[in-house]
């Protein structure tokens, strides 16, 4: 969303690669679309077949800070009271990891776009006990 203004400093940090397809990207989203991410809440709360999911980017309380999968138990016992959810789903960890801590399931997906350059996305299982996470991934 804010590629337009954060562009110098992504061209640092990104590979020649990743700068492309994020400036397609860019250029080929609409200024409707554009003006829906930047509204985008920072966190949200859905009803998934009767399980509270909490989806955030970081952790639930405070975006900039990454859980990981060696985040202490206490920490993440501390930001499962701030969801109060049954799953928090969180994103900023390069690493996918699924925890649970006192009957809620943490995961984090890890990065988008694996080292092998295949797309990947976390899949959720809540058929069996305990609650599991497996990564999937799609070719592109």
């Amino acid at each position: 969303v804010r590629y337009s203004r954060k562009q110098a400093s992504l061209d640092k940090k990104l590979d020649e690669s990743l700068r492309d397809q994020l400036r397609w990207a860019h250029e080929h989203i609409s200024s409707q679309n554009l003006e829906v991410l930047r509204d985008w809440r920072k966190s949200v709360t859905l009803e998934l077949e009767n399980l509270a999911v909490f989806l955030c980017h970081g952790a639930p309380g405070n975006r900039k800070e990454v859980l990981r999968v060696d985040t202490p138990t206490a920490k993440l016992q501390r930001q499962r009271e701030i969801a109060q959810a049954d799953i928090i789903i969180c994103g900023g960890a390069e690493e996918a990891f699924a925890k649970d801590v006192d009957g809620t399931l943490f995961v984090s997906p890890g990065s988008l776009v694996g080292e092998d350059g295949v797309v990947r996305y976390a899949l959720i299982n809540t058929e069996s006990a305990p609650w599991s996470m497996t990564l999937e991934t799609v070719s592109l």
